[in-house]
């Protein structure tokens, strides 16, 4: 993990090459040719023609590097600690090394190759995240990245917090030498969070709502991935796409605002949906079942219950309107609605399943009504659909 440029101190950059043996450093050739070099490609990306990935958000960016031998597990690119690699940014149009004195070149034997994506962390950021590649010797061989998700668009906040969500990426590759894929490692990044995306319409012709924001209250927002390993039986350089048993959630809940910044205008459904999120700062949050906020028109469950019960539930700031008369609000003030909501969606085995990494998940309100405070149903005819997209990185 690389120092934040806030408050970050300047660091000498070093090279971490750890060889099993003297026979093996004097077998490494150092001659321009034999340099590891990169290709870097997102999920999405892999069945189109160019295997550079210049994504707009990704090339700003840098990633951390490491290395181990793929037969000892001893290190070949990295700190001991596994926590800091080479530094590879994307310059020149190719992705290189951020430091021409970090370049390292192919040993004889076969290596494993894992990287992280961003690699630089600001400072306010580094409790919320980090890694651990300590490569196959690992105890019980595992690379892990430690995640905390804040509520970073809650109008709320103060105004000197800047902590913030990093879109989490990571990739990895196996059994790489000098004669594959042409001496350059290809790092195929996947996102390890999952995306969310709300879009909203009245179910009248004759109703009109004013959307100031939507939070989605009591989902966990602390927990542990485990990086895939198990080979795809493609090529046997590749893991698995990552699902979200490779995450361990701890007891930690919190609130995700969606970044509403000023009020959307909502009509009925035979219109296109509003599309509520923005496109430019999206909602990450982590894969996972949450359970839905369980009160119903005839049996009513107060929001501090299912605070107590972690309940997910949507809390959103709005007006509606329904041929001229105000079903929430009024000309001058927004009301608080409540609506159920839960993560669970039906696969494509029809089989229930959570949020997974590196999906999408685009819920289509229909507003017509929702529920108050003590979970009694103001007025009823809001429904949610959901659409399961794979995460295109545009």
């Amino acid at each position: 993990m690389k120092k934040g440029l806030l408050g970050a101190v300047a660091t000498t950059a070093l090279i971490w090459v750890s060889c099993s043996s003297d026979e093996e450093m004097a077998n490494i050739e150092t001659a321009a040719q034999n340099a590891i070099g990169f290709n870097v490609a997102a999920n999405s990306m892999e069945t189109k023609a160019s295997p550079i990935f210049n994504n707009s958000y990704f090339i700003k960016t840098d990633l951390d590097v490491f290395a181990y031998y793929s037969e000892s597990g001893a290190l070949y690119l990295g700190n001991e600690a596994g926590n800091d690699g080479i530094d590879i940014v994307y310059k020149n149009s190719k992705w290189d090394y951020n430091n021409s004195l970090d370049r390292v070149y192919w040993p004889t034997k076969k290596l494993n190759f894992y990287a992280i994506c961003p690699a630089t962390i600001a400072e306010a950021n580094r409790d919320n995240c980090s890694w651990l590649i300590p490569g196959p010797k690992n105890s019980d061989g595992s690379n892990t990245i430690f995640c905390r998700l804040v509520d970073e668009y809650n109008p709320k906040r103060e105004a000197n917090e800047k902590t913030f969500n990093y879109d989490l990426m990571y990739a990895a590759a196996f059994n790489y030498d000098k004669n594959t894929n042409d001496s350059k490692v290809k790092l195929t990044f996947k996102h390890a969070l999952t995306q969310v995306i709300f879009k909203a319409l009245t179910t009248k012709s004759t109703m009109v709502g004013y959307i100031r924001s939507l939070k989605i209250k009591n989902l966990k927002n602390c927990g542990t991935f485990t990086i895939p390993t198990e080979l795809t039986e493609e090529n046997g350089h590749y893991a698995r796409n990552p699902k979200s048993s490779d995450w361990t959630l701890e007891d930690s809940y919190g609130s995700f605002s969606d970044c509403i910044e000023k009020e959307i205008q909502i009509h009925n459904r035979d219109s296109e949906p509003a599309r509520l999120s923005n496109i430019y700062k999206p909602l990450f949050v982590l894969p996972q079942i949450s359970n839905a906020w369980s009160t119903t028109p005839t049996q009513p469950v107060s929001i501090a219950e299912a605070d107590k019960k972690h309940e997910t539930y949507l809390e959103i700031s709005m007006k509606l309107i329904d041929d001229g008369k105000y079903l929430f609000g009024s000309e001058t003030e927004y009301e608080t609605v409540y609506l159920p909501f839960n993560t669970i969606h039906m696969d494509s085995y029809h089989h229930k399943e959570g949020w997974q990494p590196g999906y999408r998940y685009v819920y289509r309100i229909y507003f017509g009504g929702g529920y108050d405070a003590d979970g009694k149903l103001i007025q009823k005819g809001t429904t949610i659909d959901t659409t399961v997209e794979e995460w295109q990185d545009e």
